[in-house]
């Protein structure tokens, strides 16, 4: 009996070290937060990855949590989610002034990456002007990293409508609209595109690439900060070549390029859904596009640039955008676990995964092009042949000031509406220029 009792004993001891050490084993699991936006493979990108980092790290977990709109959550996750001290760990982001970027590093909220550039070889892996653009100019600290690299705009068209109407690739802004007409009278919309994305931001942008000088395009970047050289304050944007954006966007929709009523001009699914059913002959977006949705539509798809402006050499076909990166909050309790799990992600390992799941090119310049060659589409590589012999420029966008980019918007939506002329537009925004050079 006693042999049973100190058996017993022994059992219910054993039990309790195991439940102990079960439970302090639980409790040492630290959970990591990274949010990121839903629209696009973005989310669905690093869900790869962390999926396979907590695989192999199953004392760090990283939930990702997927935001359904970019540009409302951008606007507002700076002063809402991210400030508040059970935010997310880390984030995808637009490193830009107009997401806030450097008002947060300059707030503290950031946390140097520094670190990491040196223990991982950031230094040597990318581009010296993409360590430049994350350099900050105050401090010196980086604050963020480049994840990938983004292409826009990009015209992908239904090649067999083109093809039964006789239709080729527009190369001046006249064929342009002549295929736009040629759409329209066959029943089809000529362009579908997502509304906030592409009309107010992608095309303003391809059209500063093919209407500015390299010397216009260098001043508007910089000529709205009081700061700038003064040699930039003689551009103004009430210039011939800055109301011709401006110009450009009207005859577009004069020539019902976006259907009847602007019709096609709609949110991300909608758009896509026009251009794979067959309603419009040509979609407008990002290289993102190219190995995803495009590329599972049932007819033959190609694709092409926005045309040159006769008499003005584009200084790139598509503009390239440099602040897709990844920051990481200073002020949470995993800041050292969250710059582990980052570096994994933005290792050659993390690119490949996360590259195979996303379709985009990375960020980082070092990587062979076998493997680059194994993981992203076939349309992917092949665009960024085309803009590797082609040319790109940064866009405009990732370097002025968010009130700025908020007046080209509103601008476009008011000369759309016919409230404002293109020359009225543009007076608009030279005002809001000299108003941010006052302010900056």
């Amino acid at each position: 009996m006693k042999l049973q009792a100190v058996g017993r004993l022994l059992f219910l001891g054993l039990v309790v070290v195991l439940l102990t050490t079960s439970i302090t084993a639980a409790q040492d699991v630290i959970e990591l937060t990274a949010t990121a936006v839903g629209v696009g493979t973005t989310a669905t990108a690093l869900q790869a990855v962390a999926d396979q980092w907590n695989a192999d790290h199953p004392e760090i977990q990283v939930r990702v949590e997927a935001r359904p709109d970019d540009v409302t959550w951008q606007a507002a996750a700076p002063s809402t989610e991210f400030a508040a001290s059970d935010g997310p760990d880390l984030s995808w982001w637009w490193c830009t002034r107009a997401q806030s970027w450097r008002d947060m590093s300059a707030t503290g909220m950031l946390a140097p990456l520094d670190d990491l550039y040196e223990s991982e070889g950031w230094v040597d892996a990318f581009p010296s002007g993409t360590l430049d653009y994350f350099r900050d100019p105050e401090d010196g600290h980086y604050y963020g990293v480049q994840i990938d690299t983004v292409w826009t705009p990009i015209i992908y068209y239904n090649a067999d409508v083109f093809e039964e109407l006789g239709l080729s690739e527009p190369t001046t802004w006249e064929e342009f609209f002549a295929v736009s007409d040629a759409l329209t009278e066959a029943g089809y919309i000529p362009m579908s595109a997502v509304y906030d994305m592409q009309l107010q931001n992608h095309l303003p942008q391809a059209l500063m690439l093919r209407s500015w000088t390299l010397d216009e395009y260098n001043a508007f970047a910089q000529n709205w900060s009081g700061g700038a050289d003064p040699a930039t304050f003689d551009f103004h944007w009430t210039d011939p070549n800055s109301v011709r954006i401006f110009q450009t966007i009207k005859d577009m929709a004069d020539h019902n390029v976006w259907g009847e009523g602007f019709q096609a001009l709609t949110d991300y699914n909608q758009a896509i859904s026009l251009f794979t059913s067959e309603a419009a002959a040509m979609y407008v977006m990002g290289i993102w596009e190219a190995g995803a949705s495009v590329a599972s539509a049932e007819f033959n798809v190609d694709w092409f640039y926005y045309p040159s402006i006769e008499g003005q050499e584009p200084l790139g076909v598509v503009g390239s955008w440099p602040a897709n990166c990844f920051i990481v909050f200073e002020d949470r309790p995993h800041v050292e676990e969250s710059k582990q799990f980052l570096a994994y992600l933005i290792s050659p390992e993390g690119m490949q995964v996360y590259m195979e799941a996303g379709g985009l090119p990375p960020g980082r310049a070092d990587l062979s092009a076998d493997m680059l060659g194994t993981v992203l589409h076939e349309n992917t590589t092949a665009i960024a042949g085309e803009v590797a012999e082609l040319g790109s420029v940064p866009l405009w966008e990732a370097y002025v000031t968010p009130e700025l980019f908020q007046g080209i918007r509103e601008q476009i939506d008011l000369m759309l509406s016919g409230v404002v002329t293109p020359e009225e537009a543009a007076a608009a925004i030279e005002e809001l220029n000299i108003e941010s050079r006052e302010n900056n």
